[in-house]
């Protein structure tokens, strides 16, 4: 195989690996903008934090209505 065969071979074998990495990249971005858009939606995520993530809050929300 000549050189200039060579180096296409590994530059086509680059641009290939790096579009799963890519691909991972969006969605992670596109899960935690998904995950912040929820937790604004129950009341902002500091609020959020500060009571221990929304389980607990839910959970306290339980107890009080009993």
């Amino acid at each position: 195989m000549p050189a200039e065969e060579a180096v296409a071979a590994a530059a086509a074998a680059r641009d290939v690996a790096a579009v799963p990495a890519a691909m991972l990249r969006w969605v992670a971005i596109v899960m935690v903008e998904d995950a912040c858009d929820g937790m604004e939606r129950e009341g902002g995520w500091r609020e959020s934090v500060a009571e221990g993530g929304s389980g607990a809050r839910d959970e306290r929300k339980k107890q009080a209505a009993k």
